[in-house]
């Protein structure tokens, strides 16, 4: 089910792939059409929420659920489902990221009650 909820987000134009992740940056679920930079770039997901969690720490405003970093080849999206599961998104460079937040936060909804 997990599964089928990846594969109807990765059929939204923009996205490149999404994988479900462990706390530990291991992959259990991946989709999309160039998932081979999932495992290197998962391994680090969990480490961008904890340095945001440190900076939201710092400034009082609480517990992160979601990073997004913006680059010139496209847009990475760490999202927290739980405190070990995490999904990990790659956008494309020019991607409708507005259309694509809304649709990720549908997507974690689904997922947070599978998990």
């Amino acid at each position: 089910m997990r599964q089928q909820v990846l594969e109807e987000f990765a059929a939204a134009e923009g996205v490149v792939w999404a994988g479900i992740l462990s706390g530990e940056g291991f992959i259990h679920e991946a989709v999309g059409a160039d998932s081979s930079h999932l495992e290197g770039a998962g391994s680090l997901a969990p480490a961008m929420l904890d340095a945001s969690d440190a900076l939201s720490s710092a400034s009082e405003r609480g517990a992160t659920t979601r990073v997004t970093a913006l680059a010139t080849a496209g847009t990475l999206v760490c999202e927290r489902l739980a405190p070990d599961w995490h999904l990990l998104v790659r956008l494309e460079s020019g991607a409708n990221l507005g259309l694509l937040r809304i649709a990720l936060s549908g997507c974690c909804e689904r997922l947070r009650e599978l998990l």
